[in-house]
């Protein structure tokens, strides 16, 4: 289980920091997810909501991901070296954390642990980092410690199962906790997703945006999950995100109690908020975001017994949380955006495709790495923890509580889907008389299924997160990507303007290598929901 203990610590150095941002900001991510030993799902998410978050409140960020111990030691002693007199300086890490010999300790991946004595070997020192930020000597010098409670080395050391131990702050500090001592926190990314909205809102004192984060968390954990704020003998007043008097110009909107989701960017019109009580209910993160559709937990058995032997064993799936999904594949027009404004010169074969110039269509041409990168740049933008679909929250979300073939039927029909032809892929589209589109169509073109969304089955194949694997043996069950197999190649699922009938399947999968591009492949987006 991935859970959380938060550490927060201020040490205020200099006499006043008060109202809106001033002097330099660093801040240093770090997330590790992909352990052989207790692989964990969130720290990408969290650190991705993170770094939009200290971005938009004027922080220079350098983000690092799965890190073994050297990256993880490098890139701490030249966040050292940056954070050298900067007003703030901001240290966040996620992933798994213990405590041994009255010690605690960061995991890298690829730690090799067998025995307590290896902890100092290969794993990073929370007291060693900490006398690294403290030398740089900056205003105020912030580091967060988002680490998983479970020990996945608990039964060959003596570290015990619950993670970090406390740590003796200096004066001037804060210390705050994502969950009480000894408990576990939630699989649901809770802390870092609330934290990252409090620390965008201006005129949120420090610590209030402990305590208002405090309170969210509980609510959304139903009181499983009780954040901690020791006592403070800080006598400054810091404003992450400016004044009251002195707000910038970013806006955001905060997780409410109430049913229903809050745009984050505060000039989107009052019709994209939507109540989120029926599936269905579309919303926009910003103005020219893809629209979302909110699709609600459930359970459904994914795969094909009589199929080929890469869509068996069938297997029960649930998906515990509720997941917004892009109601169409990313669109030429949106992409498009997102090269205008970053410079994306990663791939420019995304433009002469042969097929129409059309805004509307989906974009193909666009490999994993593409689609990613296209995906950060939205998180950034927003906010909020964008991503790939898994492969099972593909299946899940293009079937919408159905059990045939397809999610209108037994039988394949143009009437629900752009696709080639019933046996072949030969002679498809206009030219056989099949339907209007020779190749892509444009987004919603076609009959939405029930919870709302549009092309899941045709039009184009689409990128799923994970690594591909050759059946569902060991198949996660809980909607999480396949984390096993061959991480080069990634599934592609719903099917395509060149499929046939059978491609069409719900329960069909074939997979590419990730860096690869065809004119039959787009991607769309999702992200979890409170």
């Amino acid at each position: 289980m991935m859970c959380a203990l938060m550490l927060l610590c201020v040490f205020c150095l200099a006499p006043s920091m008060v109202g809106a941002a001033q002097g330099e900001r660093v801040a240093l991510l770090i997330g590790n997810a992909t352990y052989s030993s207790g692989p964990l799902r969130n720290p990408p998410a969290d650190v991705l909501a993170m770094e939009a978050a200290l971005r938009a409140v004027g922080f220079k960020v350098e983000t690092v991901l799965n890190a073994n111990q050297n990256q993880m030691k490098r890139a701490v002693r030249d966040f050292g070296e940056h954070a050298q007199g900067v007003d703030i300086a901001f240290l966040y890490y996620s992933g798994h954390g213990t405590q041994a010999n009255g010690e605690n300790y960061l995991i890298p991946i690829h730690a090799d642990i067998k025995k307590e004595s290896d902890y100092e070997v290969e794993a990073v020192s929370a007291n060693a980092l900490m006398r690294q930020i403290a030398g740089a000597r900056p205003r105020a010098a912030i580091v967060v410690l988002d680490a998983c409670r479970d020990n996945p080395y608990a039964s060959f050391t003596r570290g015990g199962p619950k993670g970090l131990g406390r740590m003796d702050a200096p004066t001037g500090t804060m210390i705050a906790f994502a969950t009480a001592p000894n408990a576990t926190a939630s699989d649901e990314g809770f802390y870092a997703r609330v934290l990252a909205v409090q620390i965008k809102t201006p005129g949120v004192e420090l610590l209030d945006v402990f305590r208002n984060t405090t309170a969210e968390v509980r609510r959304l954990s139903g009181n499983k999950q009780e954040p901690r704020v020791s006592e403070v003998s800080i006598t400054d007043r810091i404003y992450l995100a400016g004044s009251a008097d002195t707000r910038p110009s970013v806006q955001v909107a905060s997780i409410k109690p109430e049913p229903q989701f809050h745009a984050t960017n505060a000039s989107v019109a009052d019709s994209d908020v939507v109540a989120l009580d029926s599936p269905g209910a579309a919303f926009r993160d910003c103005p020219n975001c893809p629209e979302m559709v909110w699709i609600p937990p459930g359970n459904f058995m994914m795969g094909n017994n009589e199929g080929n032997d890469i869509q068996k064993p069938m297997h029960a799936v649930q998906i515990r949380y509720r997941l917004a999904v892009g109601k169409y594949p990313v669109t030429r027009g949106q992409f498009a955006q997102f090269v205008r404004e970053t410079g994306y010169a990663g791939n420019s074969t995304w433009r002469n495709v042969g097929f129409t110039q059309d805004d509307k269509h989906p974009v193909v041409n666009v490999n994993r790495d593409d689609a990613q990168s296209y995906i950060k740049w939205l998180v950034t933008k927003t906010g909020n923890a964008y991503r790939l679909l898994s492969e099972s929250e593909y299946e899940y979300a293009a079937r919408a509580g159905t059990t045939t073939n397809y999610y209108w039927g037994d039988a394949a029909s143009h009437e629900y889907a752009n696709y080639g032809a019933d046996i072949s892929a030969c002679c498809r589209g206009a030219v056989a008389g099949r339907d209007q589109w020779f190749n892509t169509s444009p987004v919603g073109s076609f009959k939405a299924n029930q919870f709302g969304l549009y092309d899941m089955l045709g039009n184009v194949l689409e990128w799923t997160e994970g690594c591909w694997t050759g059946d569902y043996s060991n198949a996660p069950s809980d909607g999480s990507p396949e984390k096993k197999g061959d991480c080069t190649q990634s599934a592609l699922r719903g099917a395509s303007w060149y499929g046939t009938a059978q491609r069409l399947r719900a329960d069909y999968r074939i997979h590419s290598f990730s860096a690869e591009r065809s004119n039959s492949v787009g991607f769309r987006i999702s992200r979890s929901m409170p």
